[in-house]
């Protein structure tokens, strides 16, 4: 069970008050730092660690099941978090950097970029989400629906509860797919450096990392539009029908369109990951490029 409904009226208040702050505060203050000429990495860093501080804090205080905090895996998550920075930093060396020289080059071929720059801010950024948000629903049904790639997507959906840094538990490979469709559309389009800083940091900390938070949050009518705490623990359901719908990262408008959005009333999700859990780390890196999963 978890602890709906067991706080005070100030418990009540915050869990409406949580993910709408956590979502807009990080991105808000990114552009902020952004446009005082903070550089990017220091930008991205200082976003996640206090995401993660405020949300760990809270995954304490106002649990949404307490029972998920036990953290039995915290060593191998971090290690993930690692592994993450080093593949995306590859990502951007070997893909990214070659996709920019592309966009230039159409640049150069067209005479400007294909992006409305002159657009506000918050405009230009509503379009990255949904421009990202289509290559992450596409890579995203791929990794459930073909087998040899959900071979390597499964290690995120083991663990059997979730909190702020099971976001982080991926493989490298999944890494990559995603990296590359939420990306290269933004890149190849001219997307502006701090409009893509800012669509960074929703995606990957306030809608990734904040998701998968152990935090009572209340949502309501942000369900429909957003991929919000709520529907993405139905998305690591053990049961399955339930572990194939919310797909989107920063929308469910992909899901909502193509099929895969659910949202069963009156409860929240009774069982996550898988029966056996989570698997030692070495052993989910490795298994799907072991024979078993070759052709």
């Amino acid at each position: 069970m978890d602890d709906r409904g067991s706080g005070s009226r100030a418990r009540v208040l915050a869990s409406y008050l949580v993910f709408p702050a956590l979502m807009l505060g990080p991105p808000a203050a990114g552009w902020l730092a952004w446009s005082r000429g903070a550089p990017r990495l220091a930008i991205l860093l200082g976003c996640l660690g206090g995401c993660l501080a405020v949300q760990l804090v809270l995954e304490r205080v106002m649990p949404y099941r307490r029972e998920w905090n036990a953290r039995k895996r915290v060593g191998e998550d971090l290690t993930c978090m690692g592994l993450n920075a080093i593949t995306q930093q590859l990502v951007d060396i070997v893909i990214t950097s070659s996709i920019y020289l592309v966009a230039a080059a159409l640049t150069d071929t067209i005479g400007s970029t294909l992006w409305p720059t002159s657009w506000p801010l918050l405009v230009q950024l509503g379009m990255a989400v949904l421009v990202a948000d289509l290559g992450h629903y596409v890579a995203h049904r791929m990794l459930h629906g073909v087998p040899r790639l959900w071979a390597f997507h499964q290690m995120h959906h083991s663990p059997n509860s979730l909190d702020s840094l099971n976001f982080f538990r991926m493989h490298p490979l999944d890494i990559v797919l995603k990296s590359v469709t939420n990306v290269v559309p933004l890149i190849l389009l001219g997307v502006p450096a701090g409009v893509l800083l800012m669509w960074m940091i929703a995606s990957g900390i306030s809608a990734g990392s904040l998701n998968h938070a152990n935090i009572e949050m209340r949502t309501g009518w942000l369900d429909g539009v957003l991929s919000t705490p709520h529907l993405h623990r139905f998305h690591h359901s053990r049961r399955h029908a339930e572990s194939r719908c919310n797909l989107g990262n920063i929308t469910v408008i992909y899901d909502r369109l193509f099929g895969t959005y659910c949202r069963p009333p009156g409860r929240g999700v009774d069982e996550v990951g898988e029966p056996s859990g989570a698997r030692p780390l070495a052993v989910e890196l490795l298994q799907p490029l072991t024979r078993r999963w070759r052709g």
